[in-house]
């Protein structure tokens, strides 16, 4: 919804706000597209202006024939590029879930039911733009719209312009479309933060887990914090770096996340802090749940349970 001037993005933001919401597939039809001249069309108008005139004034029929050729080229001009856009089909629905600072991706499903093709289809979102060249008949074809998730949360869309300057560049013809969907903004996991809570790590009777009921899963480098009994003594005593050991955790008790366990004054780096927690986690293979101030998420592992934690953690 960008624009080249201050007052145009004001109309624009106005016009979006009483734009109806599109849901599912959205059809171009007459009442959607707009056309006006490009500078070249307005410079193509001049143009055949000053050969009128001129024509008027010396009485030459040359001029009014090449006046009114060009009037004919601009009238096909415009009806050609109304019709590449009318009758499209378009449904545009979010990509999969990413983390803040990082791009998502909206999918725009375009298809074509006609017989005839359409060219030089431009679709624009938030400032970026994403071409099709060509779409051929009775096909259908598809583009991404990457918008940068600044942060955490849900991000739509926005109104996305479909545009096409087709076949001579002298008319713009346009639409607007406003869909429904969103994209869930994972927090961007710490990236130096603090080592699982082992004090949350229960067998069920409120007791710390041991050894002998945990799978041994690899080594990691030390951490400050890490339990002595997870230190590999044995490597150091080799001559290696001071490493910890790191268990799956296939047996035995649940790992809970809190919200009262990271320390951090700052709830989003609170947030982060957990984010990094649940994919360690989840690394690891642990049984392990969330606790937040407004939800709840029993100990559980698996793709599915690592979503819900990060997308309570997203709409926190």
């Amino acid at each position: 919804m960008s624009s080249d001037s201050w007052p145009g993005n004001v109309v624009q933001r106005w016009f979006f706000r009483r734009m109806p919401w599109d849901r599912g597939e959205v059809r171009l039809h007459r009442k959607r597209i707009y056309v006006l001249p490009t500078r070249h069309g307005y410079l193509f108008a001049l143009v055949v202006a000053l050969i009128v005139l001129g024509s008027m004034n010396y009485g030459t029929s040359l001029g009014y024939f090449t006046a009114f050729l060009l009037i004919g080229i601009g009238l096909v001009s415009l009806l050609h590029g109304f019709r590449n856009l009318h009758g499209l089909h378009i449904t545009i629905s979010p990509g999969e879930s990413v983390f803040a600072g990082q791009q998502a991706h909206f999918t725009a499903r375009i298809n074509n039911r006609h017989a005839h093709s359409h060219y030089m289809i431009r679709f624009e979102a938030d400032g970026v733009d994403s071409a099709l060249a060509a779409l051929p008949a009775s096909t259908w074809s598809s583009t991404e719209l990457p918008l940068h998730a600044a942060k955490r949360g849900r991000l739509a869309c926005g109104a996305v312009k479909v545009s096409s300057v087709y076949p001579l560049g002298l008319v713009i013809c346009w639409s607007w479309l406003k869909p429904t969907g969103f994209c869930t903004v994972y927090p961007a996991p710490i990236g130096d933060g603090q080592p699982l809570p082992q004090s949350t790590l229960r067998d069920g009777t409120g007791h710390s887990r041991t050894n002998d009921n945990e799978d041994f899963y690899g080594f990691r480098d030390y951490r400050p914090g890490d339990p002595l009994r997870h230190i590999a003594w044995r490597t150091l005593a080799r001559g290696q770096p001071l490493q910890t050991k790191e268990f799956a955790g296939e047996s035995g008790g649940d790992l809970w996340l809190s919200w009262d366990d990271a320390q951090y004054a700052d709830p989003e780096l609170r947030l982060q802090q957990l984010c990094a927690w649940i994919l360690e986690a989840d690394s690891l293979k642990l049984r392990y749940g969330l606790r937040l101030p407004n939800v709840s998420l029993a100990p559980d592992r698996g793709d599915r349970h690592r979503r819900a934690c990060l997308e309570s953690l997203a709409l926190y």
